[in-house]
């Protein structure tokens, strides 16, 4: 039995709906990917704010180690709001220019190595993935540590985001948290 023309709308109109809400990795990029989530909504505030936003729409591939919304919770009280304040604009983006690496580094390759790579801000950070924690060691002597990925990495056409637990903070940045 064939379906009806009614029938087929139906399901044209489904398959439409469903493309909707699972974005094609191919054709969305990593502020399009991250936003679909509804777990970044803080980073999406604080890319747009710096107008990162706009380098992780371009074409080159990226990676960005994105903070959930609650490891911006874990910052002191007040934190995310200074930062917002146009005194700080240059804080803000360096300290999201430690997020977001210059090529694509996939979960699978950090799991079996550690990779060299460097920031969009032009530091050499050394990334080291054993289970679920994950390790950043700069080349100024920074090192994050105790942070973990939660979730599995999401692929867009401009690069990979892998979630993680907590907020990368720049040498140069770190006494700045004491405002």
């Amino acid at each position: 039995m064939r379906p009806s023309q009614s029938q087929n709308q139906s399901l044209a109109t489904l398959s439409r709906l469903i493309a909707k809400r699972r974005p094609d990795p191919k054709h969305t990029d990593i502020i399009e990917s991250v936003t679909s989530t509804g777990s970044f909504n803080v980073l999406i505030s604080l890319l747009q704010a710096s107008c990162l936003d706009d380098v992780l729409r371009d074409n080159h591939p990226y990676t960005l180690l994105a903070p959930t919304d609650a490891a911006f919770a874990k910052l002191p009280t007040g934190k995310i709001e200074k930062f917002l304040q146009e005194q700080h604009a240059d804080s803000l983006v360096s300290l999201l220019s430690c997020h977001i690496i210059s090529t694509v580094i996939s979960s699978a390759s950090l799991a079996t190595s550690s990779i060299d790579a460097t920031t969009i801000g032009q530091e050499a950070i050394a990334i080291t993935v054993q289970g679920k924690w994950i390790s950043i060691q700069s080349a100024t002597g920074f090192q994050m540590v105790n942070a973990s990925v939660v979730g599995n990495e999401i692929r867009s056409s401009s690069g990979v985001i892998i979630p993680i637990d907590a907020v990368v903070v720049p040498p140069n940045m770190e006494n700045l948290l004491d405002w």
